[in-house]
C-alpha cells in the first residue's frame, strides 16, 4: 500500500500504473497443471485487462480503510488466469490517495516492485508532462528462464553439488487431517530460551 500525497492526476496515474503492469511479461504470465507438470504462458499485452479500482473513501476513517485493504488480501488468485496483479486506487481526499497492489509472489519479488515503482513514477511524469518516457526494454522473463536452464544444464557441476546437498533429506511424510475443525491461523510467535 502507497501513500500518495499532493495533487494526483488520476486518470494519467492509472495509465502509468496500467501502462507498467502491461510492460511485464511475468505479470501477464498465468501457471497451469500440464499433465503433473507446472506450466506457464504469457500473454501478449492486448490480451491482458489490467484494471485499477478507483474507490471513494473520502468519508471513510482510517479503520475502515485499513479494514477494508486487509480484506483485500484474502482473495485468492486464480493461477491460470492472468493477470496475476490487482490494484486499486483509494482516494482519501483531493490532496490524498492509497495505491494499493497485490501481486502473487510467483509473479514479482522485492526488486522487481521497485522496478515497478520507478516506472509507474517515470510513465505518470511523462504523461503529466506530455514528454516520452526513457525506459528501457522490460525484463524478458522467458528469456530468464532459458538462460537459466542453460547455465544449469550445461554445467553438470550444479545439478551434482545440488543432488549432494540434498541427498539426505528426509522421507516425504504423509499427514492425515485430523478433524475438519481448525483452529484460525496465527502468525503469532513466541521466543523460547
Amino acid at each position: 500500500c502507497y501513500r500518495i500525497n499532493g495533487e494526483l492526476a488520476e486518470p494519467q496515474f492509472l495509465e502509468a500504473v496500467c501502462g507498467t503492469l502491461a510492460r511485464h511479461e511475468a505479470l501477464r504470465s498465468a501457471f497451469e497443471n500440464r499433465g503433473g507438470v507446472i506450466g506457464f504462458s504469457i500473454q501478449p499485452p492486448n490480451q491482458v485487462a489490467f484494471q485499477i479500482d478507483a474507490v471513494d473513501f473520502t468519508h471513510a476513517d482510517e479503520a475502515r480503510t485499513a479494514e477494508f485493504v486487509a480484506s483485500l488480501h484474502a482473495a485468492v488468485f486464480d493461477m491460470s488466469r492472468a493477470p496475476l496483479v490487482r490494484a486499486y486506487l483509494l482516494r482519501r481526499s483531493a490532496s490524498e490517495h492509497l495505491l494499493v497492489l497485490l501481486l502473487h509472489h510467483i509473479v514479482c519479488d522485492w526488486l522487481s516492485i521497485e522496478i515497478l515503482q520507478n516506472e509507474i513514477r517515470q510513465l505518470y511524469r511523462a504523461a503529466v508532462s506530455g514528454e516520452p518516457a526513457l525506459l528501457g526494454a522490460p525484463p524478458s522473463i522467458a528469456a530468464h528462464v532459458a538462460r537459466q536452464i542453460h547455465l544449469l544444464g550445461a554445467d553438470a557441476r550444479h545439478r551434482e553439488y545440488w543432488s549432494g546437498v540434498f541427498s539426505d533429506t528426509p522421507p516425504r511424510v504423509s499427514l492425515s487431517r485430523a478433524s475438519s475443525a481448525r483452529s484460525p491461523s496465527s502468525h503469532a510467535g513466541a521466543m523460547y530460551e
